[in-house]
């Protein structure tokens, strides 16, 4: 259709708009749902980086009892779960800190305030109380994330609860309770 200059004044200021309008609310609509999927990634991310620190610090406490059984000759006697685990004798924090562990390692990151403020976040295997760290058979389970005792309280995880194993590698299990003997 040819271009008639008549029909240019016949627009309204009313359409124009209506036209700019719905192109301004298309716009914000893709920005809300780009934002609300960047605001679920980043809490996926944010696990992810809690799950990963949580990793790190049993890792870190394999190798503090690794050094204390090179020196002693066996694993230490360690509480299940310490009355004190800031002062007791029994627990991870005063037993390993003269071989590097510090407080913070026993904490997982992604635990709950409350829980944090424990000064311990895993369960020890007592069965491995006075014992060398068993290499030659299958893996032990070392340590567990606490929150692996109650279906009531929530996997810290992605839906799981990272456990040390006497290979020195960390897993990651959906219900270790079921699963770990001695738990």
């Amino acid at each position: 259709m040819p271009f008639n200059p008549s029909t240019r004044s016949r627009l309204t200021l009313g359409s124009a708009s209506s036209i700019g309008g719905y192109v301004l609310i298309r716009i914000l609509s893709l920005i809300l749902v780009i934002g609300a999927i960047m605001s679920a990634l980043s809490l996926v991310v944010i696990e992810i980086r809690g799950s990963i620190a949580c990793a790190n610090n049993l890792e870190s406490i394999y190798r503090a009892l690794s050094l204390y059984e090179v020196e002693r000759g066996s694993l230490p006697a360690l509480a299940y779960f310490p009355d004190d685990p800031i002062d007791d004798s029994d627990s991870l924090a005063v037993m390993l800190e003269p071989y590097g562990l510090t407080r913070s390692h026993c904490i997982c990151p992604a635990a709950r305030e409350i829980q944090r403020n424990e000064g311990q976040t895993y369960l020890w295997n007592i069965a491995l109380n006075g014992q060398r760290i068993p290499h030659n058979t299958e893996p032990v389970w070392m340590l567990v994330d606490m929150n692996a005792l109650s279906d009531e309280v929530p996997a810290s995880h992605l839906g799981g609860y990272n456990v040390l194993f006497s290979d020195g590698k960390v897993r990651r299990m959906r219900d270790p309770r079921r699963t770990l003997p001695n738990l």
